[in-house]
């Protein structure tokens, strides 16, 4: 059985030569051609099975945070701006939002103990105290990134 390189043919698919392509050289090309075959009927399936399937909210989820999304919807990646800057951008937005959160539920908490009402309690306050510290320190590090990305980019 001859071995040979697999051309770059329409039956070779492009993902395949990326996956195997170390590998390919030694297979057979009848084999790469039936791996290829096999793969694009996989595609082809997919693609069908995808407009009768309900949306898949897991995999777009994970669509949404790789477009770095914010937290009013729009997504950090759509702006004129470097994709690292843009997760930057996103990582301080959630960090922002988060600890904004954190704060009004300790406001509250504090609200209620001074008006003689239970509150959350000690230990709860105590991590959501822990969870503010950590989201402040996460902001103040990505926005040191963010101020040295720019400073870098503009000498």
């Amino acid at each position: 059985m001859t071995r040979v390189r697999p051309a770059n043919t329409s039956s070779t698919s492009s993902l395949l030569r990326t996956t195997i392509q170390s590998v390919a050289s030694d297979l057979p090309i009848d084999t790469i051609s039936r791996i290829a075959n096999a793969i694009e009927s996989m595609h082809q399936r997919h693609e069908a099975n995808k407009q009768d399937a309900p949306e898949d909210v897991f995999f777009r989820r994970l669509d949404e945070a790789r477009a770095a999304e914010s937290t009013t919807g729009i997504h950090w990646s759509d702006l004129p701006m470097q994709f690292g800057l843009a997760l930057q951008c996103a990582q301080l937005d959630h960090c922002v939002s988060g600890l904004h959160g954190l704060l009004e539920l300790l406001h509250a908490d504090e609200s209620a103990c001074a008006s003689g009402q239970a509150g959350l309690g000690g230990d709860l306050t105590e991590r959501l105290f822990y969870a503010s510290r950590a989201l402040a320190s996460s902001a103040r590090m990505t926005l040191q990134k963010m101020i040295e990305h720019i400073g870098s980019a503009q000498v």
